[in-house]
């Protein structure tokens, strides 16, 4: 994020709605219990100030989603020289510089403490503790925990005439007429715990409106200011609408149309980032999804300040859209060296391999970075039973913007499915005619083809190949294999595999299936130039259920370490993996698991992200409290996507995922989460990534099923009727 010497945050490890003087109070009777009540980021300094008045000024990081108070004169000139870190908020009060053995009557000095407290995975390890003198400092430093270090005392302001935290309203003396208010907002979906200042009582409700749970009045000051304005909201911003407006098309569009339409709910999200600026963020997803197959269409947002706001848009894929089908699905958005945004879909009408079929690879062009879009652009289009064009994804040359490259699956009726290719080498002017690029020939078909480019422009496409029928170079089974081109996309190699694909899809005999990830990989390139690819795979429970397998590659594709699970609970279903990779090398891996499902009843759902350095040993956080997802949209399975959105960028990643409501009338709703380095931060339990048994790779029944898992999610993906479930 910066340079600077800046101390991460903390969480509690409670639930705190006391204040500062109360858990003050705690630490001292328990030592054990000790909780980091605030959660702020400054720069650590003791040097002492001379008995002058301050103005204590207040910070908003929005990348760690933390409010930030210091009344100490460095440290304000070092946060004001980051100003894309941390900004202003416009709330400062007045205040004494604490000097002196003793505060002068009627005031009080407010020390400080650094914080480190040890914690489960998704806990943040450090932070700042302020407290009063005569109540929290000494308590404090008869016991000091090995956790706390004492920083001395930051500010002097004025006592409280009514002392008791919960004596709210309390009351302030004449000469510091100003109460500054205390807010806490616990840990949550892997963000931090924070402790707000602020002097404006509308500013203190409409953060209490927002779930911050109010500690009353922690101080009184002479002076104050305070703009009042709603909390910030960094680390989570829905991008899509509420109730009644939760679709942005028209109530009447499509409504000749056969299916169940779940009118606002939102799945299948994707996320972009501009690899010449961190703070231009792109994102689309299907709008409106059907039952029986895509959905009434895709919509996108742009944002260009890191995820803090976003601004909607949409390409005229569908006819709701403005465009042509009756229907779109599978949106992919990429943006070149530059800021020029792309955005491709499928657009299809009729069903799917019947004479009124119609399919069609759609590209749309944004040369104001998503804000707008030109008309599409038709890659390849087929009309009657024979062809169905699917499940395709885009990417730009992050070095060249000239380059823009687009890949999918061209399905035959009689089960065969090619990789088909198409080009632009002139920033979207133009684009090469579609061509195949691998076919696996007879009935067999690639599944989920995804294109990354490498340093020096060589490309790397990654499928799933599914041999239903034998070959001379493959037997029958499921393949997680790569293809390359060294000269842009002109040629390709012959497959290379880097593993047996052993997924088996994730279901439950009560809530029924779940239509994941299976088959899908998702693939990424470090700044070093090391290859990592993820996919579902039940090898690590000899088939019982699903898990996260990562493999690498250090030569640039040629050879593929040993596949190792990444997902922290090797003793439930984990699906849905997305890799993405930060500019100093950190990996993350986003994904979905059922460790919080019970037996009977709601299928619950946690969405988590992995960390690792190194690909070895990893550390799990929480992105998104649990949620049903039998309360998701069906299409083929409870559908929240066939993939997620995750970007690094600086210090942290971001996700874009569909959250479920619980609303029937808004089944999901689309979210960026920043997940912010502080968020991510933890001490041991760290655990390690671990290998598969032989017996479960050299299985026979187990590459079946993975075989006819493979081939039923490949099927899935394509439009037809199917009874819904009777219980949604």
């Amino acid at each position: 994020m910066c340079a600077l010497p800046i101390s991460p945050t903390a969480r509690c490890r409670s639930r705190l709605t006391s204040t500062i003087d109360r858990c003050g109070r705690r630490v001292a009777r328990e030592a054990s219990a000790l909780v980091a009540a605030a959660s702020i980021i400054v720069v650590s300094t003791t040097a002492a100030q001379g008995a002058a008045p301050v103005t204590v000024v207040e910070y908003y990081n929005a990348t760690l989603d933390a409010y930030v108070m210091t009344g100490r004169l460095p440290e304000q000139a070092a946060l004001d020289a980051v100003p894309r870190d941390f900004r202003r908020t416009g709330m400062q009060f007045s205040g004494v510089a604490a000097s002196g053995a003793f505060a002068t009557a009627g005031d009080v000095r407010i020390c400080r403490f650094y914080v480190s407290v040890p914690g489960p995975a998704s806990a943040f390890t450090s932070s700042h503790f302020y407290g009063r003198e005569g109540i929290d400092c000494e308590a404090l430093l008869a016991q000091l925990p090995s956790s706390f270090t004492y920083e001395g005392f930051d500010f002097t302001v004025a006592n409280l005439l009514t002392t008791s935290p919960t004596a709210f309203p309390s009351a302030c003396p004449d000469r510091a007429p100003v109460r500054v208010y205390r807010l806490f907002r616990s840990n949550a979906n892997g963000r931090t715990s924070n402790h707000r200042y602020v002097t404006s009582s509308a500013t203190y409700e409409a953060m209490l409106a927002t779930g911050w749970s109010g500690e009353g009045v922690a101080f009184c000051v002479t002076t104050a200011s305070d703009v009042a304005q709603a909390p910030e909201q960094g680390f989570q911003r829905v991008l899509t609408g509420a109730a009644p407006n939760v679709s942005p098309f028209s109530s009447t569009c499509s409504i000749a149309q056969s299916g169940t339409n779940y009118i606002g709910a939102e799945v299948e999200p994707y996320l972009a980032l501009n690899p010449s600026n961190s703070q231009h963020l792109l994102a689309a997803w299907q709008q409106d999804r059907w039952a029986n197959g895509g959905a009434r269409g895709t919509a996108s947002a742009v944002s260009f300040d890191g995820g803090s706001s976003w601004a909607s848009s949409r390409a005229a894929f569908s006819q709701c859209g403005g465009g042509e089908y009756e229907r779109a699905t599978d949106p992919w958005v990429t943006i070149a060296p530059g800021g020029v945004a792309y955005q491709m879909a499928l657009g299809f009408s009729g069903q799917e391999s019947t004479p009124s079929s119609i399919s069609a690879m759609l590209v749309a062009r944004s040369a104001d970075g998503g804000v707008t879009w030109g008309a599409p652009t038709t890659l390849i289009r087929d009309a009657g039973a024979t062809f169905f064009n699917d499940k395709n994804m885009m990417v730009a040359d992050p070095q060249d913007a000239r380059y823009v490259y687009a890949v999918w699956g061209r399905l035959l009726t009689n089960g065969g499915g090619p990789a088909y290719f198409a080009r632009t080498t002139n920033a979207g002017a133009s684009w090469e005619a579609a061509r195949s690029i691998y076919d696996p020939g007879s009935t067999n078909q690639t599944f989920g083809n995804q294109i990354i480019v490498l340093s020096d422009g060589s490309l790397l496409n990654f499928f799933t190949d599914i041999i239903r029928t034998a070959t001379p170079a493959s037997a029958r089974g499921s393949y997680l294999r790569v293809i390359r081109s060294n000269d842009r996309g002109q040629s390709w190699s012959t497959p290379l595999t880097i593993a047996l694909d052993l997924g088996v899809g994730v279901s439950d005999p009560v809530a029924g299936r779940v239509r994941d990830s299976r088959g899908l990989p998702s693939a990424a390139v470090s700044p070093t130039g090391e290859v990592f690819v993820v996919w579902q795979d039940a090898r690590f429970s000899q088939g019982a259920h699903d898990g996260i397998a990562l493999s690498s590659s250090k030569d640039g594709g040629a050879t593929w370490s040993e596949p190792v699970r990444v997902n922290a609970r090797g003793d439930v279903a984990a699906f849905g993996p997305t890799i993405a990779i930060r500019p100093d090398g950190t990996i993350g891996v986003s994904y979905f698991d059922l460790r919080a499902a019970s037996a009977v009843g709601a299928l619950t759902t946690t969405y988590q992200l992995a960390t690792s350095s190194d690909g070895k040993y990893w550390r799990e956080s929480g992105i998104e409290s649990a949620f049903d997802i039998t309360q998701a949209p069906f299409a083929n399975g409870w559908f929240v996507g066939d993939y997620h959105g995750l970007i690094g960028h600086g210090t942290s990643f971001g996700a874009l995922y569909a959250k479920v409501t619980g609303d029937p009338n808004n089944r999901t709703d689309i979210v960026f989460a920043n997940l912010a380095e502080g968020t991510l931060k933890s001490v041991p339990p760290r655990y390690s990534a671990t290998t598969a048994a032989g017996v479960a790779i050299e299985s026979a029944w187990l590459r079946e099923a993975a075989l006819q898992a493979a081939d039923r999610a490949a099927r899935a993906r394509l439009r037809r009727d199917e009874a819904l479930p009777s219980s949604p």
